[in-house]
């Protein structure tokens, strides 16, 4: 074909599809413009509270004892339930409970351990079941109901939550958000301030890699990082525990573990140790204050630097807390972050119900796309409320044919894309769905474990497949799905003989020295890219899409 002809079919082909997708888009924003907003929390605002339920909204910063007050609270009610950020927050809570004679059950996305007759559940909080909140909820890091991708689950329990006691746990710079929707949602609160119950300094001077005092928290923001650290530290006589954000939580409770007993020296670690971990330290580190946040690299806010600052000190465990840097710079940056007084967040996220969604029409992805475009929020929420960001969510309904949606049905294909899949696992994500679709059961997850992975290739391999086994879990715990997990007791051996393996690799003085993506060169110690100096330099830096350079959260 010429190439004038192949230009102009091609032009052609190009309208039609534009032409198809603005009458799609029309078409969606006129279901939307004229449908009633359906969603509970609409239903929820102006709503008659029970002028005996008891709010009370715990302020404080780390290490202020807001959390252990709450659960003391829920320890006098017959019924309730903790609501964690995270699974090992929600672990570490159920183990509290049963160890001092409150039986307590566990609910996370990929587990359930039920105990007959417990009066407590312990559960992440998407896993929130209205009908079965009890006498008594603690809503826990209730900031992150400004998450842009998680705040929803917040949101959705301050809407729907129905016990007689009510107990918030937030940084003070979620105040006014929270006070705001609890006085449109009808309720009558308590707020309790903390303090931080240890002290917390700042170093005068800057620290040194070379002399590292024991029992500190080196903190860095990649995984690459916190290997490389890992190995250098190793490499001058040290013992090691290392936590990032890709780990699975039972690896990082473990290598957390082994630092909390004095086993291991060290601990390098990335921002993930901010939030749902107990890991009091002497001393924390930064050995930068510079993160990539998925867009472009950026100074810490205020209200992270604390978050992580927050974990030098421990009362009752460290009695004082200290917190620096590696440069003299980053001490006055240091300084600055934490002398200043974290801005209000200004917006709670919701997500859409099943019910919004279905008045629509078009495609899936579309829809979600133009509910989110056209803040589909109720009128007088909309100073407070902002729709989610459901970036991942369309990414995973456009693997979807509108056939597709039809024969699984709108409240499974609601489950089935807010599935934990990544760029590394969406492959076998997608397997699972042509299964669903086939009416077959989950397929086991694949591919290939390096044997006792001793290099950063082998691990990273392993923890892709323990990613594969928390989909497959995932989605076998859904009341819909289950009858396609045919084979939840093998895959939960699997899983725990792979966390085994990386924990081995973690523990073992492994040779995980990062090597740059070009010439296999070592990588100085805290480098910050894949490549070394000399290859940017040449001119070989290039593009490489190798999923082995994520983010450390």
């Amino acid at each position: 074909m010429k190439p004038r002809k192949f230009l102009i079919r091609s032009r052609r082909r190009s309208e039609r599809f534009a032409k198809k997708r603005h009458a799609e888009q029309a078409a969606v924003s006129r279901s939307l413009e004229r449908q009633d907003f359906t969603s509970l929390l609409a239903e929820a605002v102006g709503s008659k509270r029970d002028a005996g339920v008891q709010v009370t909204l715990h302020l404080g910063s780390a290490n202020s004892g807001k959390t252990y007050d709450a659960i003391e609270t829920l320890k006098k009610a017959a019924t309730g339930c903790y609501l964690a950020p995270l699974r090992l927050l929600a672990w570490e809570i159920s183990d509290k409970l049963n160890t001092q004679k409150h039986p307590c059950s566990l609910l996370t996305g990929e587990e359930k351990v039920l105990i007959p007759g417990a009066p407590y559940t312990s559960s992440t909080v998407e896993m929130f079941n209205p009908q079965a909140g009890g006498d008594c909820i603690v809503l826990d890091e209730a900031q992150m109901l400004a998450d842009t991708q998680r705040g929803w689950a917040w949101m959705r329990v301050l809407a729907l939550a129905r016990a007689r006691q009510l107990e918030i746990i937030a940084s003070p710079d979620a105040e006014l958000l929270i006070a705001k929707i609890l006085n449109k949602l009808g309720y009558r609160f308590t707020v309790v301030r903390h303090e931080r119950l240890a002290p917390l300094t700042i170093a005068h001077k800057p620290w040194r890699i070379d002399h590292p005092e024991l029992h500190t928290i080196f903190v860095v923001f990649s995984r690459a990082g916190v290997l490389n650290l890992k190995s250098y530290f190793e490499r001058h006589g040290h013992t090691v525990s290392a936590i990032y954000g890709n780990l699975p939580p039972e690896v990082k409770k473990k290598q957390a573990e082994r630092f909390l007993s004095g086993e291991t020296e060290l601990c390098v670690a990335t921002d993930s140790i901010g939030m749902g971990m107990n890991l009091p330290a002497s001393k924390v580190c930064f050995t930068t204050l510079v993160k990539y946040d998925g867009i472009s690299e950026r100074l810490l806010t205020p209200a992270e630097a604390r978050q992580i600052a927050g974990r030098a000190g421990r009362y009752g465990i460290k009695e004082a807390g200290e917190v620096g840097a590696l440069e003299e710079y980053q001490l006055k940056q240091l300084h600055e972050l934490l002398s200043v007084k974290p801005p209000d967040l200004a917006f709670a996220r919701v997500g859409p119900e099943i019910a919004d969604i279905a008045n629509m029409t078009g495609p899936l992805a579309l829809r979600l796309e133009l509910w989110e475009k056209h803040k589909a929020v109720p009128p007088e929420l909309r100073d407070v409320i902002r729709p989610m960001d459901l970036e991942q969510q369309r990414t995973l309904a456009g693997f979807l044919k509108e056939e597709d949606v039809q024969r699984l049905g709108l409240e499974t294909v609601f489950a089935v894309i807010k599935a934990p899949a990544s760029r590394d696992t969406v492959a076998y994500w997608w397997s699972c769905v042509q299964s669903l679709i086939g009416d077959k059961p989950f397929p086991l997850p694949s591919g290939i474990a390096l044997p006792d992975g001793r290099n950063d290739d082998a691990l990273l391999n392993t923890e892709i497949l323990v990613e594969q086994c928390d989909i497959y879990l995932w989605l076998a715990n859904r009341r819909e799905l289950g009858r396609f997990g045919t084979a939840v007791e093998r895959v939960l051996e699997h899983k725990w003989g792979l966390i085994e393996k990386i924990d081995r690799t973690l523990t073992a003085k492994s040779n995980l020295q990062q090597r740059c993506r070009k010439c296999g060169g070592n990588l100085p110690v805290l480098h910050k890219h894949s490549i070394c100096e000399s290859c940017f330099r040449s001119g070989r830096g290039g593009y490489s899409g190798r999923s082995r350079h994520r983010r450390g959260r």
